[in-house]
């Protein structure tokens, strides 16, 4: 089962610039452990051969003051990470594809009542512009949009991010979380405008996660569209998570993992009987889920949101695992997807 253990890229969607398959999730590394770690696992990351970096998921778009713990802002703490890690070496920047998002509820402003989630043109210029101070660069690679699109027209987010890309403020625009619906009116829109459109799409998706296949990852394929897979139950497994949250972590993260934990429960008898698989080929769980993942051939990249060294490099290390159509079948058969379901039936 042990195969290369570099580093594969691949195109972003129907773009010409290419990725890496495994994307550093940045979000963990700068709330969570401050600027001397944070630094330490990016430079571990770069020399690995991941030059794909993310900041989504993070409270990006949102204000803060420092913390004492990290140094960095509770809101926006991975954007500061990067923009730190950026300022120590000026070639860093050019090595990287740099992805943040658009999410949340607006900031209260002109025109911006508090709590409204959408996301009106000026609100979009306006964070991506705090992106870029927090992130100290002048461009964006991969700029995100996430589900509060909903309520605003996509012919007002194109004149927004057509106007950023136009300034060199952005290059691609990508969404998250979007339903297979919503990613086909989004481009169909740009196809009137003659933009070029959403590039990805980063959803949850996972050898114990599988309803993308039913409709996000047919739409993205269709349209073509990169597929940036993410997974709570992939995090989970790195975290080790079994039955409760450990002791000895902080009590937010402990919160945080309790409420995998549940998420978890509704897939118990499967993750148990997928551990117990994992075992057997003697390699830990995460790593053969996250093998599962870049193994699936409509994936562009597989999101890795480690919080130290130590889960980076078991994340590396599923890229020594080859998984032949007997393990894939054994999977299937553990975690069927939707079309191996009705096959089935």
């Amino acid at each position: 089962m042990t195969g290369d253990c570099s580093v594969i890229h691949a195109h972003l969607g129907r773009t010409g610039v290419r990725v890496s398959r495994l994307c550093l999730g940045v979000m963990n590394v700068g709330p969570s452990v401050g600027t001397d770690l944070s630094g330490t696992v990016m430079d571990r990351a770069l020399d690995a051969g991941i030059t794909f970096f993310d900041t989504f998921l993070d409270t990006a778009n949102a204000h803060g003051r420092p913390t004492r713990a990290t140094g960095y802002t509770d809101a926006g703490a991975a954007e500061y990470a990067v923009g730190d890690w950026l300022s120590r070496s000026h070639g860093r920047r050019d090595q990287i594809v740099l992805a943040t998002g658009l999410h949340g509820p607006a900031s209260p402003g002109p025109g911006r009542p508090a709590g409204d989630g959408k996301l009106s043109g000026p609100e979009i210029r306006r964070r991506c512009e705090e992106s870029l101070r927090r992130l100290r660069t002048d461009h964006i690679d991969l700029l995100q949009i996430s589900s509060p699109a909903r309520d605003t027209p996509w012919e007002e987010i194109w004149q927004a991010t057509d106007m950023l890309a136009a300034q060199g403020k952005i290059v691609y625009v990508g969404s998250s979380g979007l339903a297979g619906w919503e990613i086909a009116a989004g481009n169909e829109a740009a196809m009137r405008r003659r933009s070029l459109g959403l590039v990805s799409n980063l959803c949850d998706y996972s050898v114990l996660e599988r309803a993308a296949e039913t409709e996000v990852l047919p739409v993205c394929q269709s349209y073509g569209v990169g597929v940036i897979g993410r997974s709570p139950l992939l995090d989970a497994l790195l975290d080790g998570v079994s039955a409760y949250a450990p002791a000895g972590v902080p009590e937010q993260r402990q919160v945080e993992l309790r409420q995998v934990e549940r998420r978890l429960e509704r897939h118990r008898p499967r993750f148990e009987a997928f551990v117990a698989l994992c075992e057997s080929f003697g390699e830990r769980p995460a790593s053969v889920a996250l093998a599962w993942l870049l193994a699936q051939p409509e994936l562009t990249a597989a999101t890795i949101r480690p919080h130290g060294v130590d889960e980076l490099t078991a994340a590396l290390r599923a890229l020594e695992i080859v998984l032949g159509e007997r393990e894939l079948d054994t999977l299937d058969r553990i975690a069927p997807g939707p079309a191996v379901a009705v096959a089935d039936r």
